[in-house]
C-alpha cells in the first residue's frame, strides 16, 4: 500500500515504520491492495523475502533483535 513519494517515519531504536497517510487514503489502497508475492528473480530477492520481516514489523532481518544494544553487551576495550 506504499506508494512513490509516500513520507515513513523509521525509528531504528523501536524497530518500526510508520507510513505517513491519512486513514481515508489507506483504506483506500486497502481496497485495491494486490495480495502476492512475485517470485524472486535474484539470489538476493530471494533472501530477502525469506529472511526480511513484513515492514509493519521493521523490515528488518528476523534475528536483527538479537543484536540491538551489542555495544553495550560489548567490553568497551574489545580489540
Amino acid at each position: 500500500m506504499v506508494r512513490d513519494g509516500d513520507m515513513l517515519r523509521i525509528d531504528v531504536n523501536e524497530g518500526s515504520v510508520e507510513l505517513q497517510v491519512d486513514a481515508e487514503t489507506l483504506e483506500s489502497r486497502k481496497q485495491e491492495a494486490v495480495q502476492s508475492m512475485p517470485e524472486p528473480q535474484t539470489w538476493w530477492q530471494d533472501l530477502y523475502q525469506r529472511e526480511v520481516e513484513e515492514l509493519s514489523r521493521g523490515g528488518t532481518f528476523k534475528t536483527m533483535p538479537d543484536y540491538r544494544n551489542l555495544a553495550k553487551k560489548t567490553p568497551r576495550h574489545s580489540h
